[in-house]
């Protein structure tokens, strides 16, 4: 049995669970794959910079994140090196919220592209562990 969620303007059709468990992993998935904030939903404050390392909060609909990493533009690319990021839980702002946090920085900054490369895990299962590369380019539309 699949059971259809209305989102917006579209739907999604996802697997049978308990009734119970279907709400709760209907609405976390669907905000986190499918809902995308407007620019105007997230809010950027640079809570401390030393030289080229910067402490940023995020505020986003399902929460705050703070970031800090060591931060520099070269022409138009804004690049973020050993970044670590906390404050929310693992999974809640999906792909789709990390791209409404990039294109917020990316209109903030007034840059192309921004790479952020995280730093080195401290703690955990993956304690060493270095992240793959993010890299948010601006979006250009044909005829513009």
């Amino acid at each position: 049995m699949v059971v259809s969620i209305k989102l917006g303007e579209g739907r999604i059709a996802l697997p049978r669970r308990s009734n119970e468990s279907l709400e709760c992993y209907c609405y976390v998935y669907a905000n986190s794959v499918y809902i995308m904030w407007p620019a105007n939903e997230i809010t950027v404050e640079i809570v401390e910079a030393d030289g080229s390392v910067v402490i940023v909060d995020i505020a986003t609909p399902v929460g705050t994140l703070t970031l800090i990493g060591s931060g520099s533009i070269d022409g138009h690319i804004l690049r973020m090196d050993r970044v670590h990021v906390q404050g929310l839980e693992s999974g809640t702002l999906g792909r789709s919220g990390l791209n409404a946090i990039g294109r917020k920085l990316l209109e903030l900054a007034d840059v192309d592209q921004i790479i952020v490369q995280g730093g080195a895990r401290t703690t955990g299962r993956g304690k060493g562990k270095i992240p793959r590369t993010i890299r948010f380019p601006r979006q250009t539309h044909a005829g513009t």
